[in-house]
């Protein structure tokens, strides 16, 4: 077969194998970006839930102390208000601490997945140029190998004399 076929078929197996290459590395990234965008929303979710739970949590703990107080004779003015007070101020901060881990949790891993978005595309663009760069090194290739007076093409132009 013809060298200069065999350059071109080369080439074009390069530029193609370039690009697929980038369009793979993309869509890998995309996936990747899609779980952990999933996973964001699971995790505030969780935190929602275990805020959720921790008030559950709270109310029991004062339910518990109100039956302690009201089972001694006490009554439920002054310092046993003052505790449950406090118990519930105290389960309100943990609620919150879970809700803003959560919540930091989520932004991570939504930057994340703009990362992953990113690296994706540039891989993309990358595969381009790559596939650019082996298209013109292929033609520059077939350049060297191509001698105007063997061909037909020279024969119209008169170079075979």
């Amino acid at each position: 077969m013809c060298p200069i076929i065999l350059g071109l078929v080369g080439t074009a197996v390069s530029v193609a194998g370039a690009i697929q290459q980038g369009n793979a590395a993309k869509a890998q990234a995309d996936a990747q970006a899609a779980a952990q965008r999933r996973q964001a929303v699971i995790e505030t979710q969780t935190g929602e839930y275990q805020a959720q739970r921790k008030n559950e949590e709270g109310q029991q703990i004062i339910g518990q102390q109100m039956a302690a107080v009201g089972g001694s004779g006490f009554t439920n003015d002054g310092s046993p208000t003052d505790v449950y007070k406090s118990t519930a101020s105290s389960n309100r901060l943990d609620q919150d601490a879970i809700r803003w881990n959560a919540t930091n949790q989520s932004n991570n891993l939504t930057y994340q997945a703009q990362l992953s978005n990113i690296q994706g595309k540039n891989a993309q663009t990358g595969s381009y140029l790559s596939a650019a760069g082996n298209l013109f090194g292929g033609l520059g290739q077939i350049g060297k190998m191509w001698d105007p007076k063997r061909t037909a093409l020279g024969n119209v132009f008169g170079m075979n004399s």
